[in-house]
């Protein structure tokens, strides 16, 4: 579970890291690095709210990774809080 989490928040390091230097297009809408880390956030969770997104092919291309490797995580994390439960039953 400790691995997870690490996994979780060097990702959300990263991606916010990399998609506020890859959006350097005069369309985007990621400029500060606040923008950047809401966008990792609802794109990790798979929230999307739509108000940031990124305009670059190569924004797209780590949207889509944060985007599945978020789906893995929180199934992870979902899995090892269902275990829990099952093994209390026991």
């Amino acid at each position: 579970m400790i691995s997870v989490l690490i996994i979780s928040i060097l990702m959300i390091i990263f991606s916010s890291i990399s998609i506020l230097l890859v959006e350097n297009s005069p369309n985007s809408n990621i400029r500060t690095a606040s923008d950047a880390l809401w966008w990792t956030m609802e794109t990790i969770t798979t929230i999307g709210y739509g108000d940031k997104y990124p305009v670059t092919n190569l924004g797209r291309i780590i949207g889509t990774v944060l985007m599945i490797s978020g789906t893995g995580l929180f199934g992870t994390f979902t899995a090892y809080i269902a275990s829990v439960f099952i093994k209390e039953n026991k």
